[in-house]
């Protein structure tokens, strides 16, 4: 009997003499199963059949079938591989199967277990769930052998790949290289070096240090309002000053140190100004200090969009730590600007259009007889407007001007860093006082007459950083009931002021914070400038 596929068949048996001879084929063909020698063409095993007489006993997985005791007999064949990882069988038909353990892989006649890595290469482990039978590329730390790198791991080509190493030690009289085997090296030069001080000039390396020169550094900006010296570590540095000085022209006194410039004021010694004016410009309907360092009531003075001022009530990176001030100095310049005491018409000098740079100058002003007989609204019309003198230098120069100043896409940006708004603080009612403002600049927006892009109104911020001296400087000129409304004498809210004003802007580069970010929100409807006042 053969097992055929799970089904054990007679044998066919052929009498072809008078011994009858039995084969477990078909009629016709020989027997090739299991690796018999011969095909199974002889007689039956019976006792007579001669011991070692051909056979077939019907089982694929024996070889050397043979006749003995009447029985056909064979030797079962052996499927044993040697390896500890495979389940080594001799399936139905004869052939030897070697199934692979779960957790295993067989590569190369040798057993892998699951995260074995490649002989010489840890880029390429056994994976069982992805391939049995060969190494598989991995994500994983690995060793390029390269002491120049660190943090060396396989990428998905397989490659072992890092990151290179810095060996700069930061000492300037040092060489600094690396070696594949030996690492960093640092190699000791000679010659002019940094000692990390800016004050000192003529540094050499002395061995592997750096020795400061001799030399000093000059740091003289040739500003008659500047203190200027070298701070170590720092650089130089320019403290404004309070100083007496002269601005060059004869006709303006007193001349006085105003946050790093020479400012005079005009007498009737100076010629009188007779500016022509042309194109665009507005009149300010709204010149008030914005309440909060939120969007719309300061800007970012510092550039830090992680900081914000004042602490307690700001948010997105705006700066504006005079918002303190607000609820005293609000009242007297809401005041000023409805009664027309305090008037500024900007004028935009070049204005051409979207993307093109022009002129922003900020002027004192009045309206013209001619509009104000007309009943012209100062807050919501566009009315005719003469500059005062006071708002032009002895040589008939805007005393303040935004330089680069653009509108694109309907904002508008304007000033520098270096740009100085200074405002002449007895408009407000201080006399002999200048309230300024450091790194002025404007952050905006425009509306445009319907179908131009002829600018028919403005509203915004002025942002920058104003000292903390100037303030109480202005303060302490203004008169002593300026705060009667608020229930305040003048000597309280500068005590207030000294308390409650957060400086956090280094505007001379001591870095020592002496100024405040302010921000003063405006508004502006169409303006017509016509002239200068007499």
């Amino acid at each position: 009997m053969r097992y055929q596929s799970g089904v054990w068949a007679a044998a066919v048996c052929i009498w072809a003499s008078a011994t009858p001879a039995c084969s477990d084929s078909a009629p016709g063909k020989p027997d090739a199963l299991a690796g018999d020698a011969t095909a199974d063409t002889v007689t039956l095993c019976t006792a007579k059949s001669p011991v070692g007489q051909i056979c077939d006993d019907g089982n694929p997985c024996t070889t050397g079938d043979a006749c003995a005791s009447s029985k056909c007999i064979g030797t079962l064949k052996s499927c044993e591989d040697k390896l500890s990882c495979t389940q080594d069988n001799c399936a139905m038909t004869g052939q030897c199967e070697h199934v692979v353990l779960l957790g295993w892989c067989t590569i190369g006649g040798a057993c892998f277990a699951d995260g074995s890595p490649k002989p010489g290469d840890a880029c390429r482990r056994c994976s069982s769930k992805q391939s049995a039978v060969d190494f598989s590329i991995a994500a994983t730390a690995c060793e390029d052998g390269n002491a120049c790198t660190t943090a060396e791991a396989c990428d998905l080509a397989g490659a072992c790949t890092g990151t290179l190493i810095s060996c700069d030690d930061k000492n300037p009289c040092t060489q600094d290289a690396c070696e594949a085997k030996a690492g960093c090296t640092h190699k000791v030069t000679s010659g002019p070096c940094s000692d990390s001080n800016p004050c000192s000039v003529g540094d050499l390396c002395d061995g592997s240090t750096c020795k400061a020169g001799t030399g000093t550094l000059g740091c003289e900006d040739n500003n008659a309002c500047t203190d200027d010296s070298c701070k170590g570590g720092k650089g130089c540095v320019h403290t404004a000053t309070k100083a007496p000085c002269n601005d060059g022209e004869a006709c303006t006194t007193p001349d006085t140190c105003t946050g790093g410039a020479c400012v005079g004021i005009k007498t009737s010694m100076c010629p009188k100004c007779n500016n022509l004016f042309g194109g665009t410009s507005g009149k300010l309907t709204q010149f008030q200090i914005g309440g909060s360092g939120a969007p719309g009531d300061g800007i970012d003075v510092d550039g830090d969009p992680t900081t914000c001022a004042p602490l307690a009530n700001c948010s997105g990176g705006i700066d504006n730590a005079a918002a303190v001030l607000s609820g005293f100095i609000n009242k007297v310049l809401i005041s000023g600007v409805t009664t027309g005491s305090l008037t500024f018409v900007a004028e935009f000098a070049g204005y051409a259009g979207e993307g093109v740079p022009f002129t922003l100058n900020l002027y004192y002003a009045e309206m013209l007889n001619e509009s104000q007989l007309a009943g012209c609204k100062p807050q919501a019309d566009v009315c005719k407007w003469l500059i005062g003198q006071s708002a032009l230098t002895g040589q008939c120069k805007p005393k303040f001007s935004f330089a680069d100043a653009m509108v694109k896409n309907g904002k508008l940006t304007a000033g520098t860093k270096n740009t100085l708004f200074a405002m002449d603080a007895d408009l407000i009612g201080a006399k002999n006082a200048t309230l300024y403002v450091k790194g002025a600049r404007i952050q905006g927006e425009v509306t445009f007459a319907p179908g131009t892009q002829q600018i028919a109104g403005m509203q915004g911020v002025l942002g920058g950083a104003v000292p903390q001296s100037a303030v109480l400087d202005m303060l302490g000129a203004l008169k002593d009931g300026a705060f009667a409304e608020s229930g305040l004498t003048k000597d309280q809210v500068i005590q207030l002021v000294t308390q409650l004003l957060e400086t956090d802007i280094d505007v001379d580069g001591d870095d020592i914070k002496e100024s405040a970010s302010i921000g003063i929100r405006f508004s502006a409807v169409g303006a017509i400038l016509v002239g200068a006042l007499p």
